[in-house]
């Protein structure tokens, strides 16, 4: 007990506010008072320690602004890799199928290559890739409420997301590979020559006429042979590297040719194979053998094969 509060119960005692009784008992509660308190302070020195603890380790341990944008860029990165593979497995399919003469037209490419890229673009090479994109799209969506662009960290933020992004090494390879298989395809495109179907009807209609000239007119004597062949033809039916000279002496100086017509289909002529060198035609054709003795002919259907030079001069023709 302090002195004044000593002396303050004494004077009341004295007046006879308080009995002794009273005054004892408010002697002893003064006396033990003390304690009580130091007992309610330390629990309270130590919540305040812990908060204050607490709140320390939050402040000096809270992620900066630039890892958490590293971070999630992380996510953007898995996401754009898995995109990728997509993308890059459908091109090398694209490839594989021009290597083993599955495009006619060079137009054909252009479209499987313009599809193959608005699905890239539009995430929706497959299923999977669309999930990875919802996903990811959720969560772009709450970092842009969490970072706005407008205050000072939401542009840290998303600068250093988008470094982090650009320096992302394997997103970097797979964007590289995508390209260079790109202009693979665009090079091996050169490759083939048709660029659409009406292109396709043209050369059609070009072969047809030369062939149809070629059988109407190979015993006239007005005929060049070097109007339609090529210097040296590698196969004429049974016979093989003749000159255009010689292809029509065989022609004049055998029977199964000379007193044979052939007339070929038109609706028949499919083009196997064209590039910079050759086109490689077959089609069906007509063939009647005449046996003037008796006065009479056959008639027989055979397909042929066709190999015309970059000049369009016969390079092989025979049956098959």
């Amino acid at each position: 007990m302090n002195n004044e509060r000593k002396e303050e119960l004494k004077k009341m005692l004295d007046l006879g506010v308080l009995s002794q009784q009273e005054y004892d008992k408010l002697s002893n509660e003064s006396k033990t008072s003390s304690p009580k308190r130091k007992k309610l302070f330390v629990p309270l020195l130590i919540f305040m320690l812990i908060s204050l603890g607490a709140g320390a380790y939050y402040f000096f341990s809270k992620p900066s602004v630039e890892s958490l944008a590293i971070e999630f860029s992380k996510e953007y990165v898995r996401y754009q890799l898995e995109n990728n593979t997509a993308y890059l497995n459908k091109l090398y399919d694209v490839q594989e199928k021009m290597n083993s003469g599955g495009y006619k037209f060079a137009s054909s490419i252009d479209s499987e290559l313009n599809v193959l890229n608005l699905q890239y673009v539009g995430n929706s090479l497959d299923p999977t890739i669309e999930a990875s994109y919802a996903d990811f799209e959720r969560s772009l969506q709450d970092a842009e409420l969490e970072w706005p662009k407008t205050d000072s960290d939401g542009k840290k933020f998303w600068f250093t997301y988008e470094v982090a992004i650009n320096n992302d090494t394997e997103l970097k390879q797979t964007m590289d590979k995508i390209n260079n298989l790109i202009k693979e395809i665009q090079a091996q495109k050169e490759n083939i020559q048709l660029t659409s179907a009406e292109d396709l009807e043209v050369l059609k209609e070009k072969s047809y006429g030369l062939m149809r000239t070629i059988f109407s007119n190979w015993t006239n004597e007005t005929f060049d042979p070097f109007m339609y062949f090529a210097p040296s033809v590698e196969r004429f039916f049974s016979y093989q590297h003749l000159s255009p000279d010689q292809v029509i002496n065989t022609v004049n100086e055998t029977v199964e040719f000379s007193v044979t017509n052939f007339t070929p289909n038109f609706a028949s002529f499919e083009l196997k194979e064209k590039n910079k060198e050759h086109e490689i035609w077959e089609y069906q054709v007509e063939v009647i053998y005449y046996d003037y003795y008796r006065d009479t002919s056959k008639k027989v259907r055979k397909k042929h094969r066709l190999i015309l030079n970059n000049s369009d001069k016969v390079m092989a023709i025979y049956d098959i």
